[in-house]
């Protein structure tokens, strides 16, 4: 336990034990949730591979759960109360779920500045970092906002509409490389469709995703 966490200790979100933002209880309980489902389709996966999906942009995808409950609280008191410990939580949670190719990458979908500037801190970007460090792992910074369109509480034709030119890619990037894209939320999949199909555009194939929380609004 940290000194600041001595004096300020953290509670569980979920049960309220002292001691840590998420207790191990609560965190089996919260991957024991998790089903194995297609983000697109329903369908089951067979080692992150949707056999329905064939066209989808990315090969393999590796989701924590539902965006409710625990985790819902989670993702909210780091994006908006800037409680940064809990970033280190939900990478910690992706984890625990995804299987990595050798060589990985880690993508973090570039957060628009305006969104940066209220919270502090690029808050996507942050998880990829802490996921990175788990596994000693490298980041790459290979995708740029191509707009600064805010996504929530847009229709879902709007958020579709408007990642076609969320993201461009790098030109100068390993293009053979194993690239995992990370996003903490998906709500259409428009955001994270754009980001893949950026990557792709420029020659890559080798793409993973993960998510952190599906979100049935």
């Amino acid at each position: 336990m940290q000194m600041g966490e001595f004096f300020c200790p953290h509670y569980c979100i979920s049960c309220g034990k002292v001691g840590g933002i998420l207790c191990g209880r609560c965190k089996k309980y919260i991957l024991k949730q998790f089903v194995g489902r297609c983000l697109v389709c329903d369908g089951e996966l067979s080692d992150g591979v949707c056999a329905n999906c064939a066209a989808l942009p990315f090969r393999r995808q590796f989701w924590v759960g539902e965006r409710d409950g625990a985790l819902k609280n989670l993702i909210e008191i780091y994006k908006y109360k800037s409680v940064r410990a809990a970033g280190w939580v939900l990478a910690g949670l992706l984890n625990e779920v995804i299987e990595f190719d050798v060589d990985t990458k880690i993508v973090s979908l570039p957060t628009i500045m305006k969104h940066v500037r209220e919270r502090g801190f690029d808050h996507t970007a942050k998880i990829a970092q802490d996921l990175a460090r788990m596994n000693k792992l490298k980041v790459a910074q290979v995708l740029v906002r191509g707009n600064n369109a805010v996504q929530v509480g847009a229709s879902e034709e709007r958020r579709k509409e408007q990642a076609k030119t969320a993201y461009i890619a790098k030109t100068n990037i390993d293009r053979e490389a194993n690239y995992l894209l990370i996003d903490d939320v998906w709500t259409t999949g428009s955001s994270m469709m754009a980001a893949c199909n950026a990557l792709r555009a420029v020659g890559c194939e080798r793409i993973n995703i993960a998510i952190i929380a599906k979100s049935n609004n």
